[in-house]
Order: C-alpha cells, then sequence, then structure tokens
C-alpha cells in the first residue's frame, strides 16, 4: 500500500469515460498508471472515441470543480470519420476555454502520439525470398469498407481492370480471391492450426510482391495498420489517403513505399507497377532497409508504438518524456501547476474505488 502521495511516487489515476480500461500498468521503476473508478481522484480523465460523447465535457466546469485534473481526448479514428474528433482537435489548437486539455490521437504532433506500429510488429521480419514470391501476381488487397471517404475503391477496381488477373482483393469490397484458396494454393495451412485473420493476412501477403494499402479516408498522419504489416511481412505497400510529404516520415527509407498520390493517374501507377514487378534489382532494392536501423521519423514512430501511450501520458506529467513535435508545448507549464493543487490523498490498492483486474 502506498499511504500518501509524499512516501513514493505514485501512479498516474486515469479514469476512462467510456469504462472500458482497468487495473494497473508498470512503465518503469519511476512510471506506472492505474485506472480507477472513482473520478474524483483521478490525475488524468480519458474520453475515448467513438465510446463517449464529447459534448458531455464542459471544461469550465471540470477546471473549477477539479483544477488538478486534466481532461484528454483518445482516439484512433481518422478524424474525417468522427465530426467530434476534429472539432476537439481544433478547439485545442485555437486555445480555446472549451477544449480538452490533452490530445491522445494517430496525429504525431499530438501530446501523446498513437501511431499503428504496434509493439508486436517486427520491423526485421525476415523478407521471403524473391523466388518464393508470387510470380503471377502484383499485388494483394484487404479492404472491407466500401464506404469509404475517397476514391479508394475506384482506384482497386481500375487497378485490378488494368492489371488482369495481377490483383487479389480478399476484402469483401470488390472481392475476387480467397483467403482459404490461396493458402492452400501456396501450402501456407499447417494441419490442426487454426490461423487468425491477422495471421491469415500475413502470410498470404509476404508471398505477393505488393501490399495495396489504402486508407479508408485522407487525414493528415492517419497510416494504419495496412502499411505497417505491409513493411513487415516485406511486401511493399501501396498507399492511398497522404500527400508525398506527409507519408515520408512513415516509410524506412525514401523508396520502401508507393504512393498513389505520386502518380498522374492510375494507369501510370499501373504501368510503374509493373515494371518494378519485372525488374528484380530494383524491387529488391525497396527492401533494403530491412537490413539497416530504423532511424528519422519512422524509427521515432516505430520508438512510440513499442511502449504504451499511458506510459508516455504519466512519464510527461512527472516531466520525464514530451513529444518533441507537439503544438505549443508551453501550455505544459500551467499542467504542472494546475497539478500541484491536488490534496495529498490516501489510498489503497485494494480498495474497492480501484479497478484491479490486469489492464491489456
Amino acid at each position: 500500500m502506498i499511504n500518501s502521495y509524499s512516501e513514493a511516487v505514485p501512479p498516474l489515476l486515469i479514469y476512462d469515460v467510456s469504462g472500458s480500461r482497468s487495473g494497473p500498468g508498470t512503465c518503469d521503476s519511476q512510471t506506472s498508471f492505474l485506472f480507477i473508478n472513482n473520478r474524483s481522484m483521478a490525475d488524468v480523465v480519458v474520453w475515448p472515441n467513438p465510446a463517449s460523447n464529447y459534448k458531455d465535457f464542459a471544461a469550465a466546469e471540470a477546471r473549477s470543480s477539479t483544477p488538478w485534473q486534466l481532461n484528454a481526448f483518445w482516439s484512433l479514428e481518422s478524424s474525417e470519420y468522427y465530426e467530434q474528433v476534429k472539432d476537439a482537435r481544433q478547439l485545442l489548437r485555437k486555445g480555446s476555454e472549451k477544449a480538452f486539455d490533452l490530445e491522445m490521437t494517430y496525429l504525431t504532433t499530438s501530446d501523446i502520439p498513437m501511431p499503428y506500429a504496434y509493439s508486436f510488429i517486427n520491423f526485421f521480419k525476415p523478407k521471403i525470398d524473391y523466388e518464393q514470391k508470387r510470380q503471377d501476381k502484383i499485388a494483394a488487397a484487404f479492404i472491407s469498407n466500401c464506404s469509404p471517404m475517397n476514391n479508394r475503391k475506384e482506384v482497386l477496381a481500375e487497378l485490378i481492370e488494368l492489371l488482369p488477373g495481377k490483383i487479389d482483393s480478399f476484402g469483401s469490397c470488390i472481392q475476387n480471391a480467397n483467403t482459404t484458396e490461396v493458402l492452400e494454393k501456396l501450402n501456407l495451412l499447417e494441419e490442426g492450426k487454426k490461423l487468425s485473420m491477422w495471421e491469415e493476412k500475413t502470410k498470404i501477403i509476404e508471398r505477393y510482391k505488393f501490399t495495396i494499402a489504402f486508407e479508408n479516408s485522407n487525414d493528415e498522419d492517419y497510416v494504419t495498420e495496412k502499411v505497417c504489416l505491409s513493411l513487415e511481412a516485406g511486401s511493399p505497400p501501396i498507399h492511398l489517403g497522404l500527400t508525398s510529404d506527409q507519408l515520408e516520415k512513415f516509410k524506412p527509407s525514401p523508396n520502401a513505399a508507393i504512393n498513389v498520390a505520386d502518380f498522374p493517374d492510375v494507369k501510370s501507377l499501373a504501368k510503374r507497377l509493373e515494371e518494378i514487378s519485372k525488374n528484380r534489382e530494383e524491387y529488391e532494392s525497396m527492401l533494403d532497409w530491412k537490413n539497416m536501423p530504423l532511424s528519422g521519423d519512422f524509427g521515432k514512430i516505430v520508438r512510440w508504438g513499442k511502449e504504451s501511450e499511458w506510459c508516455r501520458l504519466a512519464k510527461l506529467l512527472r516531466k520525464t518524456w514530451s513529444n518533441p513535435n507537439a503544438f505549443n508545448k508551453q501550455r505544459y507549464e500551467n499542467f504542472y501547476l494546475r497539478r500541484k493543487l491536488k490534496p495529498i490523498q490516501s489510498f489503497n490498492l485494494s480498495a474497492p474505488m480501484f479497478h484491479t483486474k490486469p489492464h491489456f
């Protein structure tokens, strides 16, 4: 038991408005966090999107009743799909009195960036030999949302038309291939073992020269696991969603991915894909990065993905870490002053006000 805030470095106490998270987490010898169900005791109140309604956040009331408490909005979903995320971000950027205190999203300039470079993704996973790649195909696609907020469905359909028999689409959107049939054809199934959807996808795309990694919307820094999984599998992603400049930070090397935005039309893209797929030397140069350390912006993004966002939140409020790219970091000083207003409280981790089951 930690008897008071003055006797030890206490965990950061977090209240999740949606009630979907619980339990403790240890980051290092000086940093830990704990999700609790007593809102009044929390250091930070987290508002997950879409599980919570941001209209329920009353900034003035919150800062008056619990001035030491910070409120953060959390989202891994594109702000193009969720207007409340876009609105919350704009209010924060404007410095509005109605704004949340902190942003926890995929945006690399948010206070706590949450990239899709999940900790279990091994970017240095050995690549399949060129000879083991499918020579009769060019790319695989797994797209299930047929109502995107961009033109990815049209681009995919045109690629399939321009490269007949070369593009296998496994998702429910414009499906022309079956995962089980392809796994059987390539002898990738193991008797008695049922593969997860993630394992099926990985086993398939690592056999294709390219992976179509089209996002469901064009939103700054919204680069999902589609790109990361493709990089892990050694199947360079064909990306749609960001501009050329925006995508650079998400590539381990300049030629590690192909961006639809770099081509005047889909016909030019299709022609280029055919050229590279027939040129072994050029194709394999796209995977040279797997033999080098990850550095620059991409290396930073991967490091962020290796550590829980809750650990980085705790470290931010302990002044041991901050995002160098975060906007308007001067406002953090106000956070630190506000936190000093919190009354010293005794607390027992076994008390019913705390969630104690493991946090995953």
